[in-house]
């Protein structure tokens, strides 16, 4: 994993704002997180509150569509390490989800059916028949997973895509996308390409052991459920317990190393923000746009930080704390690259992509 994957995902997004992809087990409370890590639009016409709701129902409805057929991480554990992923991607011309669940084998044929069913039915057709089902309290075994199924059909105004993949052993993988279009009503092939995008996507995650990926405006909003996740990744048992504090204080550092030093274009303060796991460790991979004086400021300090054995790192931290405790440098310091620094089990990984011909994606890796 590390700088490369950073700007693999980084390419990926980069006309996403914001993007967001999460892989493993699936809660039940991860749905308030991923609508806070989603905010929509921060106008308040009613156009635009009618756009959010319609959004807002769409990725909820996705994401309980896992944990209806998400199966015991027990049972799979054989063929699969996570119950799936989940994928929002904002564009400027609409929205993309994309699920990836397992699901057992008998399942398949059922769910194809309902799906297919569904894409051939005008927006009339869907009304009446969910009204039906409704009416006749005709549910699934799922909890009503095809009412919902109807819903998203109605809601997007587009057909639903999917693939499905055996995985053996009497399971396979569904892989789901429901679009969104902006201003351009009846263009059925604009996002068509995404779901085998996410098909890849998903595959690079596993390769990779990443759990979650957020691009877009790097705030104190968008932090605390990517916090909550990092909390759920780790776990709370006593032993992890230190080093949860050590990734949650990377966490909030590499967030304001973002704000202070990216650029600030036309999507504000966007950067992105990677969480995952390699050998038993915790892996924190940041990036953003900056330019070429910080480039070079940032490469000099990051080089010299690197240099240093760990005796040396916090003996270096010690008389930046105190400089800085006196005021007697109040600005640039370094002293949260510092603390970054100290906090890894390993020296940081960087690099500086061009991106253009006065741009750099600065891309930093914390292994704790």
């Amino acid at each position: 994993m590390y700088l490369d994957t950073l700007k693999y995902f980084f390419d990926r997004t980069y006309s996403q704002n914001p993007a967001f992809i999460y892989r493993g087990e699936f809660e039940d409370y991860f749905t308030g997180l991923i609508l806070d890590m989603a905010e929509i639009r921060n106008d308040v016409s009613p156009q635009e509150n009618a756009l959010n709701r319609k959004v807002s129902f769409m990725l909820v409805e996705c994401f309980q569509n896992i944990l209806r057929h998400a199966e015991n991480i027990g049972q799979i554990q054989d063929v699969r390490d996570d119950e799936g992923m989940f994928c929002f991607k904002n564009f400027s011309d609409g929205f993309v989800i994309n699920s990836v669940n397992v699901i057992k084998n008998e399942e398949v044929d059922k769910l194809k059916s309902l799906v297919l069913q569904v894409n051939s039915m005008t927006e009339d057709d869907l009304k009446n028949y969910y009204l039906e089902r409704l009416e006749k309290n005709v549910l699934s075994g799922k909890g009503g997973a095809g009412l919902g199924l109807i819903e998203l059909a109605r809601k997007s105004g587009q057909k639903i895509l999917y693939q499905i993949e055996p995985l053996g052993n009497g399971f396979s993988l569904f892989h789901q996308q429901v679009t969104l279009i902006l201003g351009k009503e009846g263009i059925q092939d604009r996002f068509k390409d995404e779901l085998e995008e996410n098909n890849k996507v998903y595959s690079r995650m596993i390769k990779d052991g990443l759990h979650l990926v957020y691009k877009g405006d790097v705030s104190n909003r968008s932090l605390l459920p990517i916090l909550d996740f990092l909390r759920a990744h780790v776990g709370k048992s006593s032993k992890l317990t230190k080093r949860l504090s050590r990734a949650a204080h990377v966490l909030i550092e590499v967030s304001q190393n973002i704000t202070k030093s990216g650029l600030n274009l036309e999507t504000g303060n966007a950067g992105i923000i990677m969480l995952g796991e390699k050998n038993g460790r915790t892996v924190i991979l940041s990036g953003n746009l900056i330019g070429l004086s910080d480039k070079i400021l940032l490469e000099e300090k990051l080089g010299y930080l690197v240099s240093l054995d760990p005796s040396e790192l916090s003996e270096l931290h010690k008389r930046t704390l105190q400089a800085s405790l006196r005021f007697e440098s109040k600005y640039n310091s370094g002293l949260g690259l510092i603390e970054i620094a100290k906090a890894g089990s390993e020296p940081v990984s960087f690099d500086f992509y061009p991106i253009g011909s006065d741009r750099f994606l600065y891309a930093l890796a914390v292994v704790i």
